[in-house]
């Protein structure tokens, strides 16, 4: 069995911790499917999120964008 220190065990708990609440927050708006590609960095202070999502294929790229 792979010995993880328990230092890296941390950072892999709190950045799954987080990409929950990440997944969390963008499913609870009823027109954003699938979520994915989620990719987060680190920017001094500051976080930057890109993900990926699915909206109706009947929905005009204007009211797209809004969603997103």
């Amino acid at each position: 069995m792979l010995d993880i220190p328990y230092k890296l065990k941390r950072v892999f708990y709190i950045k799954t911790i987080f990409i929950i609440k990440i997944i969390t927050i963008i499913n609870k708006d009823p027109q954003v499917k699938d979520p994915h590609n989620l990719r987060t960095r680190r920017i001094g202070n500051d976080f930057a999120i890109e993900v990926h999502i699915r909206v109706q294929p009947d929905m005009t790229v204007r009211e797209a964008h809004v969603v997103a």
